[in-house]
């Protein structure tokens, strides 16, 4: 198997560690090869943007990137964290034989790199197979190492340290880095089929988008324009995020009719949904991803206004629960945490006493026809 080959033309390099999502270690084997083969296929399509040859390699439960050179963009990692789901983590390492003696020796080269003098520092170790040392053992002896460094003034600190030193231990090679980046987990996009999903300038429509990514369905974005100030700011997001926007939709000829009464984010609800209609396919994509299961910002929708959205539109619709999930998507944080247009001062569906299905007809023409 690929995991047993020895891997030396990696040793003395910088590579990429990545780390499968949790979920995939609970897979059968069938099921657990087919989806790491779906996620090495993403971060092929991913990858090809980055003018780099690389090669990506199986190694005793981790992915490894190694590219032609050393000194690959950070972006590159960061591209993959918020990009790729089915990855916990990701760590730029830097690859040693896994005997006592190189360990040492690259363990103190490396930490030269970024330990400050007067700081404070911990070597935290793993391993996996068969070794002439524990990983307390290890890990003791490169602490030891580096305080008889010329680096003036460490100290150790295992409770809270400036930085933390990671040995990752694995066959016949070591991995020592010193940062963790935390990836999307879950499971690889595609292998759960894609889905429309409704997107408007709204944090809310972005977590939906990103809970059922995590679930290894590939996004296809649908946008709707509400002319709100940072519109701009959430469609860039989508396209970094997840992928090229389908089609825009604008939504000014609804707010023409309705943005005037207390029901206008049911009504625009209603409108997205069945333009939503328009774009699936039997072939492609069956479903909409649809932002009405709210708990960020305290939005809402009333059972009632579900009800009749259900049994009105007549579409197969996701929509994932958002409780206990407050917006810490990677980035997320940087988006305006504002109501999706000008007209509300948050989004609260609520089934209007008259539903006018006339207006919405009109509405839904002039929309199409743009």
């Amino acid at each position: 198997m690929e995991h047993n080959q020895p891997y030396s033309n990696l040793i003395g390099r910088y590579v990429l560690l990545l780390r499968l999502g949790g979920e995939l270690g609970i897979k059968s084997r069938r099921t657990r090869r087919r989806m790491i083969s779906l996620l090495r296929s993403n971060l092929n399509s991913l990858l090809e943007r980055f003018d780099l040859s690389y090669s990506i390699v199986d190694f005793r439960g981790r992915l490894l990137i190694a590219f032609s050179t050393d000194d690959f963009p950070r972006a590159i990692d960061k591209t993959i964290t918020s990009q790729i789901s089915g990855i916990s983590s990701i760590s730029r390492v830097f690859v040693s034989e896994s005997s006592e003696e190189e360990i040492l020796v690259n363990g103190v080269k490396e930490v030269k790199k970024y330990l400050l003098p007067q700081s404070t520092f911990a070597v935290r170790a793993r391993r996996e197979g068969v070794h002439a040392y524990s990983s307390m053992e290890i890990a003791a002896k490169l602490g030891s190492d580096i305080l008889d460094s010329d680096i003036l003034g460490l100290r150790v600190d295992l409770t809270n340290p400036d930085t933390e030193i990671f040995l990752d231990i694995r066959g016949n090679l070591a991995f020592i880095y010193s940062e963790i980046n935390y990836g999307i987990d879950g499971i690889p996009s595609t292998s759960q089929g894609a889905a429309l999903a409704l997107l408007r300038p709204n944090i809310n429509s972005i977590l939906s988008a990103w809970l059922m990514k995590k679930r290894g369905v590939k996004i296809i974005p649908l946008f709707f324009k509400t002319e709100k100030s940072s519109e701009e700011k959430y469609v860039r997001y989508v396209e970094s995020n997840f992928s090229p926007v389908l089609s825009f939709v604008d939504l000014k000829p609804l707010f023409d009719v309705f943005k005037a009464g207390k029901n206008l984010c049911f009504y625009c609800q209603y409108i997205c949904e069945t333009i939503c209609r328009k774009y699936l396919s039997d072939e492609v994509v069956q479903a909409i991803i649809s932002p009405t299961s709210f708990n960020f910002n305290d939005e809402f929708i009333s059972l009632e206004a579900l009800r009749t959205l259900e049994s009105e539109v007549d579409i197969t619709a996701l929509r994932p629960m958002q409780f206990g999930f407050h917006g810490v998507e990677p980035s997320c944080e940087n988006l305006p945490n504002t109501p999706c247009c000008e007209y509300q001062t948050k989004l609260a569906i609520s089934l209007p006493k008259d539903l006018d299905l006339k207006k919405i007809r009109e509405v839904l023409d002039i929309i199409l026809a743009q």
